[in-house]
């Protein structure tokens, strides 16, 4: 294994994903497979958490390294539904890759409101 060491601020991670949304993987689990070789259930600490859509899979793979870095149980999941929206012809399903933070949400909001006020 090689490690690899990245600076990032608040505001570069904030770039890795294309969209941001309260957690609903409770309501629709099974909308969403790991990408993770985990078999683990999701867990409680995800019901509040924070989930990210990524462009790519090293967008999601950065942002989930950045989340765990911050001391934030993460997960990289694939999003099915959006992987069904993907035309055909495109073979690399963007934004179907999606970090679920167990960053809660109402403090994620927080933080963003504050740095751009």
């Amino acid at each position: 294994m090689t490690t690899v060491t990245l600076d990032f601020t608040p505001e570069l991670a904030e770039q890795l994903s294309v969209r941001v949304s309260r957690s609903f993987l409770d309501a629709r689990p099974e909308r969403f497979e790991h990408l993770q070789l985990l078999q683990v259930p999701f867990g409680d600490e995800f019901k509040e958490g924070t989930m990210f859509w990524c462009a790519t899979a090293s967008d999601a793979l950065l942002l989930m390294a950045y989340e765990r870095a911050c001391d934030f149980n993460a997960l990289l999941l694939w999003d099915l539904a959006e992987a069904e929206r993907t035309p055909e012809s495109e073979c690399s399903h963007r934004d179907a890759y999606v970090v679920m933070s167990a960053r809660k949400w109402d403090c994620f909001m927080k933080e963003n409101s504050a740095e751009s006020a």
